[in-house]
């Protein structure tokens, strides 16, 4: 498996472990590298996280620029709006980001609120209803977890409730 530091990261900040890249295939005699599918990709870069970590510290959605804005304050080595731009669609194909149209921007947000969010939609997406159904089981066999469940889901329908 070969490795290739993101744009804008130095080479000595790249982790090999977070940012593998399919090593090439042979078909037909010519090197092909298959993608991964989308349930199964991760997201796996720093600069990936770090975008999301500016979109989670806000409930409003952001134009590119405000990302990029936000993204630099923090930083030492500021990074390009190219670059911040490509981050946000790799995000987009793994589903952890949506943008909508606003006059002539773009709006970003993330569709979970956290990784955890973003690792629970992954599961669901991959095994769908057999997810929901070991997670009810597994809720039913610890009373801590049970107790927890009933919980979230008593103050979710509240707040549907609240809404309407």
């Amino acid at each position: 498996m070969a490795y290739i530091c993101p744009v804008g990261v130095r080479e000595d900040l790249c982790s090999k472990a977070s940012n593998p890249v399919p090593s090439p295939r042979k078909v037909d005699g010519a090197a092909q590298t298959e993608p991964l599918p989308l349930e199964v990709k991760r997201v796996r870069g720093s600069l990936e996280k770090a975008i999301l970590h500016v979109l989670w510290s806000t409930d409003q959605e952001l134009r590119g620029q405000e990302v990029l804005d936000q993204f630099n304050r923090t930083r030492h080595e500021p990074i390009a709006y190219p670059t911040v731009m490509t981050v946000l669609k790799r995000l987009i194909e793994k589903g952890a980001v949506v943008r909508r149209k606003s006059g002539r921007a773009y709006m970003y947000r993330p569709t979970c609120g956290d990784p955890v969010g973003l690792d629970v939609r992954r599961v669901l997406k991959a095994h769908g209803e057999e997810a929901v159904a070991r997670f009810v089981e597994q809720a039913a066999a610890d009373p801590g977890l049970r107790t927890q469940l009933l919980t979230r889901v008593n103050e979710h329908r509240a707040d549907c409730m609240h809404r309407s």
